[in-house]
This record gives structure tokens, sequence and C-alpha cells, in this order.
């Protein structure tokens, strides 16, 4: 019986593409702006784009001339390696698209939460398709690889689209712009231009297409259009009879704040956080009774200090003897900073005996950053303390794959932690508790 090459090559690309994602800059930067609420859909066509060149040199680094039988790649062997890695190429990008989108949603007052691009199946089967039917694999390559780009890429378009219909059908104008690299073809330079979305949201529309080698981009924000026009007058106005209609699927943010000066967002739940329950969930975390006062002390005047605002304060807390040092002085949004003295603190002390305390105004997750920070420091573990009251501990036995980490922390934020995503991060390495 021949070898089943499928699970050794498979294990090969899988690995080339964790460690080109982990060396990419690009992907790192449009992490960042995603996380600091900066990004659009351009970083998302460069994130998609990205992700796809990646997947793309992974094939190819591992597809050398021998390693297929007869030189072929046989439908049984292209569907099993092609198709999954095409789905968690579209997981992956899907998941940043949306998120960009609920962002831009937020901004623009809009409630209607961001929905999915759609995996395109009959796209990926045209493509494994292709290339099993070609005698030889290395005539299909290069249009393989190229495919791999543009259906990386059209996970973006397709998001876009169907957000963008969805706001056309909520009462909303979308606008779609399509803009070019600068060196298109004259088919794209003919499709470069901004677009009410109801004259392209019939189906077969060429602003949604691309072709190979297509590096454009299509863009959708919903801040640019928030109002109908009047055709003939070409005047804003409002349907009276649609009017409340819309007013359901807008957040309205013209209510002055209870609290003047503070965010009622980010306001700390006081009867959570000074309760008998919340003073236990430190009990569950095992350390001397020292220890155990301080990190709860603590806890709590992180959150009195920053009640009400986006910013967090930081603070080490020696294992052994309960010592603490505290920074509280930066104010910079959502970002945590380490003193001179606490840079002292982790060189003096050995690995694992650091315990680290920060806030997360948003009462999100630990973040990427927060895990890769556990790990390069070494610290025993770290405390999450969320405004609404969650206590989160986290730490991180290896070097882990930021980009897997934020499939699970998308899926987290949209269906809630449970115990299959703990496992998935166990996989990863990575080890999270809510406290109890």
């Amino acid at each position: 019986m021949d070898k089943d090459i499928v699970p050794e090559l498979a294990k090969a690309i899988d690995e080339s593409f964790k460690l080109k994602t982990k060396e990419s800059r690009v992907l790192k930067d449009k992490l960042l702006r995603l996380k600091k609420k900066m990004a659009n859909h351009e970083d998302s066509s460069q994130f998609a784009k990205e992700l796809g060149d990646i997947l793309a040199d992974a094939f190819k680094d591992n597809l050398k001339d021998g390693v297929l039988p007869d030189g072929k790649m046989y439908y049984n062997i292209a569907d099993r390696l092609i198709n999954p890695r095409l789905k968690e190429n579209y997981n992956i990008i899907n998941d940043y698209g949306k998120e960009v989108q609920t962002s831009l949603n937020k901004d623009a007052g809009i409630s209607i939460k961001a929905i999915d691009s759609g995996y395109n199946e009959d796209k990926v089967r045209g493509i494994v398709n292709y290339v099993s039917n070609s005698d030889k694999y290395e005539d299909a390559a290069d249009t393989f690889y190229s495919s791999i780009e543009n259906f990386s890429m059209s996970v973006i378009d397709n998001l876009i689209r169907s957000n963008a219909d969805f706001h056309y059908k909520a009462g909303l104008s979308p606008k779609i712009i399509r803009k070019s690299n600068g060196h298109c073809c004259d088919w794209c330079s003919n499709l470069v231009g901004v677009y009410d979305y109801k004259d392209v949201k019939d189906n077969g529309n060429a602003v949604f297409r691309r072709h190979r080698h297509c590096d454009c981009t299509v863009i959708y924000d919903p801040r640019d259009g928030g109002k109908k026009r009047n055709v003939h007058t070409h005047k804003d106005w409002t349907d009276p009879d649609k009017n409340d209609k819309i007013k359901e699927r807008i957040k309205l943010s013209e209510k002055e704040q209870s609290n003047k000066g503070l965010n009622r967002e980010t306001r700390i739940d006081k009867k959570k956080i000074f309760s008998n329950d919340y003073d236990r969930k430190f009990n569950s975390l095992g350390e001397n009774k020292r220890v155990t006062k301080e990190l709860r002390s603590k806890s709590k005047e992180i959150l009195r200090h920053r009640d009400g605002t986006k910013f967090e304060d930081l603070v080490f807390v020696d294992s052994k003897t309960g010592r603490s040092l505290v920074s509280n002085k930066f104010n910079v949004e959502n970002t945590a900073f380490q003193t001179k003295e606490m840079k002292k603190m982790i060189k003096s002390l050995e690995e694992g005996r650091v315990i680290a305390i920060h806030n997360h105004p948003g009462s999100l997750f630990p973040s990427v950053d927060d895990l890769n920070v556990c790990y390069n420091r070494k610290y025993k573990y770290g405390l999450v303390i969320a405004h609404n009251g969650e206590v989160f501990k986290y730490s991180v036995n290896n070097n882990f794959d930021m980009i897997l980490y934020n499939i699970v922390f998308n899926k987290i934020g949209i269906n809630g932690y449970s115990e299959e995503y703990k496992n998935e991060l166990t996989k990863l390495g990575i080890s999270i508790e809510v406290l109890k």
C-alpha cells in the first residue's frame, strides 16, 4: 500500500504558516491597529493579502519536486490539503474584518452588529478541481498560489458587501469606495471611484470583483453613508415614516452622562467589587495570607483609581514576600506601563515569582499583548481586573501562536468563555481561568 503523504505534508505546511505569521510585521501592525480601534477596511484588505501570501508561500515551500506522486496533486490530496487551510484562512480574515466593521459601526453610532462574509465553498471547490485536474502540479502552481491570495482578499470584499447590504436594508445609504494600488490594469482603473451601494448592489457588479494578481482595495465606512439623499434637490432628508425604525438601530449618544468627566462605559461595578464574594475570588489563588491580602487590596486600589476612565494601572507583587510596586501615572488609553523599579524587580527575582495585576476598562479577556508580556517577563501569572467585577488569571507555558489565539479570542467575545475554548487555549500552552 502506498504511504499517505497528506498528514506529514499538512503538518509541514501548517508549521511553515505558523512560523511566517509570527514573523510578519504586517500582521503585527494590523493586529495592533485593531487593538487600538484604529483599523479600517484598508487594514482588513492588507491583513487578508498578507495572510494569503503567507499561506501560498507555505504551500510553495513544502511542495517541492518529488513530493507529490507522479508530480501530480490528485483530488484526494488536493481536497485534504487545500480545503481546510483555506477555511482556516477564511476564519482568521473574517474574524478580523468583523472586528473592524463592528468598530466602524460603533464609531458611526450604529447598533447593528457586523455580519459574516460567508464561506465561498464554490470558489474553494473550483481551486481544488483546477489543481487536481492538472497533469502536472508545477503547471498549475503559479495560478494556485495567486488564487490563494485572491480568495483571501475576496473574504473582505464579501464581508463589506454583506454589511453594506444589511445597512442599506436598514435604511442607511452606504457608499462603496474602490481604490487601486497605482499600478493596476485598465479594467481596474475604470472601476476606481466612489459608488452609492444601491447602484452596485446587484449580483455580478464588477465593483466587487477582482482578477488574478489584483491588489485593488474595496472599502466601506458606515460613517460616510449615514444619511439618505433626495435625488431631485440633492439635500439631506429624513423619511418621517422610517425615522423611528432607524432610531431603533442607531445608538443615540446625546444624553449627558450622569457623572461629568467619567466614561459611563468604564465605570466599575461597585456592588460586585466591594462585596464578600469578590474578596473570596482571591482566596482561590492559593497564595499565603500576606500575598493574598496584597493582591486583593491592590486590585481594589486600581479599580478605584481608574473608575470611569480608559486608563490602566500596573502592579507587581512578589509572590513570596507580598512586596508590591505600583505604576499608576501613565495616562495612555488601554496601555499599562512598567516603571524602572519594576524592571529591576523582574531582573532581580527568579523567574516565575512576580504576579502582575492590571485593569481592563472595557472588561475584556486577556489580550495577545497581555500573554506575550506574561511569557517574556516570566510572570508566575497575571491577573486582569475587569471593571465589571470579573477577574481573569492567565499564564503562558510557551511562545504561542498569536493568530490562533486571536481566533479563539474572537469566538469567546461572541459566544462567551466555555470549557471548549479553555481546552483550545490549553493546546496553545495558555491557561486562562475566570476566578469564582
